[in-house]
């Protein structure tokens, strides 16, 4: 009988031990890289390069922030994509001051074309425009990414008959900006006056409060393992006849 009360005092430890593991699982859940967060009121969190995008690909399309300068495709010129992301940041736009247009890494690696310290063509994913191409969405040279395809979900708006800008200047003062073509996959240096769709995102992710079923599971678990802590040694009974 002493061994098989130790076999159940084993077997309750174990039980503990199982149930605080399922609980820590769903509480910190693992994710895969290059994999989108709905974190809800428009915003999706990029987990691998960790920057928040909006969901609505082009925004200004609906919302030009008062800015002068934007088509009814919500197309612009380079300087105009920048004075909007600024009218964006006056607004304190879904609660934040530090949207930005997306950066194109120089050099990179990843590129087809390389000259010099310049990388441009396809596979660029380097930078966040190509990143969200090439490694979220799975794009391939010469292939479309925009509304409709389901790969892109939660994102909406993709525009695919303009470039996208991006923040970096091909040099300082030069009046050229890298842009990215969602369709097709390509990466190249464009006159400022060129037309371009505009992309807010901001660095960071947005704090995440953890969903009350899981701080539910916490203190069932943790309130079972007060209870075999607490809980008396009842007396043993030898129910064998004697």
């Amino acid at each position: 009988m002493t061994q098989f009360r130790t076999m159940l005092s084993i077997l309750r430890k174990a039980s503990v031990v199982w149930l605080a593991t399922v609980v820590v699982a769903l509480a910190f859940p693992v994710h895969s890289l290059a994999a989108l967060f709905d974190r809800g009121n428009g915003m999706i969190y990029d987990s691998e390069i960790d920057v928040l995008w909006l969901s609505d690909g082009n925004l200004a399309l609906t919302n030009n922030f008062g800015v002068l300068g934007i088509t009814t495709a919500g197309s612009m010129e380079w300087t105009t994509a920048k004075n909007w992301i600024a009218a964006l940041n006056a607004a304190h736009y879904k609660g934040y001051a530090d949207w930005r247009l997306p950066f194109t890494t120089q050099p990179d690696p990843s590129c087809s074309g390389q000259v010099g310290i310049v990388s441009y063509g396809y596979q660029c994913s380097g930078g966040e425009l190509g990143h969200l191409f090439y490694q979220v969405f799975g794009g391939t040279p010469g292939s479309t990414i925009g509304t409709g395809n389901p790969s892109i979900e939660p994102i909406t708006n993709i525009g695919t008959s303009y470039i996208y800008w991006s923040a970096t200047e091909y040099y300082p003062g030069a009046n050229i900006a890298w842009g990215f073509f969602f369709s097709g996959g390509f990466q190249y240096i464009y006159p400022a006056e060129n037309f371009g769709y505009a992309w807010a995102v901001r660095d960071g992710d947005v704090a995440v409060v953890p969903e009350p079923p899981i701080l539910v599971l916490v203190l069932l678990a943790c309130s079972l393992y007060a209870l075999r802590v607490v809980r008396p040694t009842l007396p043993f009974f030898d129910a064998r006849l004697r």
